[in-house]
């Protein structure tokens, strides 16, 4: 059996990005015959996304008693915005290369996606050649709104993890309610592309998190996460073969399907399958590879689309182009978010503390870190070598850490000032 707890590194959630991307990249390739391969890998970085976000914003409050808002939204801008942004310069120039008469009607594509809006714009059936940027504005929306509502709770909560967790699963649940009831109601582009009939799959990691904070463990026997690894990547390619009369039963089928994944990402760890060291590596430049993938997929060469061995070159060049953005631009750009670090604060006086992220008159002193921060909970490029994690020292010169080193709280060493960062 398998235990989720507090944060801490897990390299199979490397792995899982890779798996989840390339269930993308294979439905895009074989068009119809995986189609919803597609659904299913993205719905996996949803519910990925909610849980690892929603347990790095816990994390910090419990350390810090409160959450810097502004070093969350600069380390999400850091992360996220470069890449994107190097998609929209490059693809009208390799649009123009490759005389794709879409290049004439491009331009509204490229704002609603550098605006973060893509997803309404497909949900009402406008579409352009960077569509599939549709999830990254659902994510980015999420990452916006989700932190203020979580602080929000905890604070009409007075921060009871129970509490906090009933609250969340109530989210959920209407969440999970309207989903069903928009696959039966509203139109397909609305059900699949827009913030609100995606938000479940969000919850649904917000949901773990709240639930693996409040009980302290989580047991996942391996028979449980292994059979969810197997239905996420199986079910999808059966339900692909139903006829295509009517959408919405197949839909409706994929709706237990994705929510398999929580299981699989409470048992991740457990399976060594994803700590593959090639599928972590596909999770280590899974963005890049999301943005170039359809774009390279979807060219229309003079006009013309391109057949089946034509879309599997344009793969490959798409794992080439995710490569290069990674390691000459993405990661270098990363090295500025140790910026926005959090570091550790001088305890607030009692009965001082601020609403929010923060127990109304109630100050937790600083949990030790299990062991240095890494890829699994923070994206690639997140931590220092050596660091282990916001608030925490550097080694000590002459020392050498192990995994159970127990790095000591900058606040507790001599001559440690607060750098005044604000929080909020």
């Amino acid at each position: 059996m398998t235990s989720t707890s507090a944060p801490h590194r897990i390299k199979a959630f490397d792995g899982l990005r890779g798996l989840a991307v390339l269930m993308v990249v294979v439905s895009h390739v074989s068009s119809y015959h995986a189609e919803l391969l597609g659904p299913a890998g993205v719905a996996i970085f949803f519910v990925l996304s909610g849980f690892l976000i929603s347990s790095l914003l816990l994390a910090e409050r419990d350390r810090f008693g409160r959450v810097s808002m502004s070093d969350f939204y600069a380390r999400r801008g850091l992360r996220l915005f470069p890449a994107l942004v190097l998609v929209v310069v490059l693809t009208p120039i390799l649009l123009w290369l490759v005389h794709d008469p879409r290049l004439h009607t491009i331009v509204p594509g490229l704002l609603t996606t550098l605006l973060y809006v893509q997803d309404f714009d497909s949900a009402t059936g406008h579409f352009s050649v960077l569509a599939h940027a549709w999830s990254l504005s659902v994510e980015e929306q999420f990452y916006f709104l989700w932190p203020l509502l979580l602080g929000l709770i905890i604070a009409r909560t007075r921060g009871d993890r129970s509490r906090i967790t009933r609250v969340v699963g109530g989210i959920w649940l209407v969440a999970l309610v309207w989903h069903v009831t928009a696959i039966v109601l509203v139109s397909y582009d609305w059900t699949y592309y827009s913030p609100d009939s995606n938000a479940v799959f969000l919850f649904t990691g917000c949901l773990l998190a709240t639930a693996v904070r409040s009980m302290g463990r989580i047991e996942v026997p391996f028979p449980v996460a292994a059979g969810a690894l197997a239905v996420v990547c199986l079910a999808p390619l059966v339900l692909t073969r139903i006829p295509e009369a009517d959408w919405r039963p197949a839909t409706l089928l994929m709706v237990p399907v994705v929510l398999a994944s929580a299981p699989l990402v409470l048992g991740a760890a457990r399976l060594k399958v994803l700590e593959n060291p090639v599928l972590r590596w596909f999770g280590t430049i899974s963005y890049g590879v999301y943005l170039w993938n359809w774009v390279l997929i979807s060219l229309e060469p003079h006009g013309r689309e391109l057949t089946g061995k034509e879309r599997g070159l344009a793969a490959l060049l798409a794992i080439v182009a995710a490569a290069g953005s990674w390691y000459l631009f993405e990661r270098p750009i990363l090295r500025l978010k140790s910026r926005f670090q959090r570091v550790a604060t001088l305890p607030a006086e009692p009965g001082r503390a601020e609403p929010g992220l923060v127990d109304p008159g109630r100050v937790e002193p600083a949990p030790v870190a299990p062991g240095p921060v890494g890829p699994g909970l923070v994206e690639p490029g997140f931590a220092e070598p050596g660091y282990a994690g916001p608030g925490f020292a550097r080694p000590v010169a002459g020392v050498t850490p192990t995994s159970d080193t127990v790095p000591i709280p900058l606040s507790q060493r001599p001559g440690f000032q607060s750098r005044g960062r604000h929080s909020y």
